[in-house]
């Protein structure tokens, strides 16, 4: 018992050229029915990060999130209030995390690609005053409702040409 111990060096089983590995003994007694690898499972299943996907009844989860960042950008900048101050670009991205900590774009985002997005897709225009490139939560509302506006237009482009033919 406890012989099981050790470090290898592992080869092929990941993309990378070796991995180095810590082996330990696991206790389990079949006259018992005692399993020490049952206990530790559970506790690294408690520490999953629940961005994991996993298996539920032997069928992979099929859950699809679909989230758009101009309206993401909207809720964290609290666009509904008249007098939301000006955030500054680099704050963002800690309060998408927060608003959205399982979406793995968020995680790795910053707050010169918020500001590239926003000029580039909507034309919203971020000043850069003192490096701090604030983001207006009224220019958001108003690239919200223009968008907005756009697809209702095109939408009922869309029925009218239907009804047509």
């Amino acid at each position: 018992m406890g012989k099981d111990v050790g470090t290898s060096i592992l080869t092929g089983a990941t993309a990378e050229r070796f991995e180095i590995v810590k082996w330990f003994y696991l206790e389990a007694d079949d006259d018992t029915g005692y399993d020490a690898a049952t206990d530790l499972i559970a506790r690294a299943m408690a520490n999953v990060h629940p961005a994991t996907t996993g298996m539920t009844n032997s069928r992979p989860r099929q859950d699809v999130v679909v989230r758009d960042l101009l309206d993401d950008l909207a809720t964290v900048l609290q666009v509904e209030r008249w007098d939301a101050p000006k955030v500054p670009a680099a704050d963002i991205p800690a309060r998408l995390r927060t608003l959205a900590p399982d979406w793995a774009p968020y995680r790795a985002i910053n707050g010169l690609q918020i500001r590239h997005y926003l000029e580039t897709e909507h034309g919203v225009k971020v000043a850069t005053t003192g490096h701090k490139n604030p983001v207006d939560p009224a220019a958001i509302r108003d690239s919200v409702t223009r968008r907005d506006t756009t697809r209702d237009t095109a939408s009922d482009q869309g029925d009218d040409a239907r009804e047509r033919s």
